[in-house]
């Protein structure tokens, strides 16, 4: 029997990228939310958000998730100036935390219609297909997600 999110999974693991998951209930994307870890997944997702034009009359927001605040600030500079770099203005936003709680809290409060993720983390191992904060937001998300792997 199938699970709801196999397809997702399967794209993830096997299919190209990045990935654009969108729900059944599509709402037009005004506000994306970056979750941004320093990992290579996370700044390829940037990146590629950025080449792919989807941000252009958006606002954007990045997130960093880190009980360390310098480090945190640090990650968030370095990837609001990589933003800059290309005429995207972002809002910065650091909170501690469970990663894929806060995050996934923070887009319902935010009111985000699109998070932009990668697939595995800088403080996780990587698990044989993701790692456990994505696949926590996979399963848990109500809004599109784009996801680097």
């Amino acid at each position: 029997m199938k699970e709801p999110g196999d397809t997702l999974r399967k794209l993830l693991r096997h299919g190209i990228r990045p990935v654009l998951a969108v729900p059944d209930r599509y709402r037009p994307v005004k506000e994306i939310l970056v979750a941004y870890d320093g990992s290579t997944p996370a700044a390829k997702a940037a990146h590629q958000l950025v080449q792919s034009g989807l941000w252009r009359s958006r606002k954007v927001t990045v997130l960093t998730v880190s009980e360390d605040r310098h480090k945190g600030n640090e990650l968030l500079g370095k990837l609001s100036e990589y933003f800059q770099g290309y005429g995207v203005k972002v809002k910065q936003v650091l909170r501690r935390g469970d990663p894929a709680e806060t995050i996934l809290s923070y887009a319902v409060r935010s009111k985000a219609d699109l998070l932009v993720i990668g697939t595995h983390g800088r403080e996780n191992i990587r698990s044989f297909f993701f790692g456990s904060v994505t696949k926590r937001i996979v399963e848990e998300a109500h809004l599109p997600l784009f996801v680097y792997h």
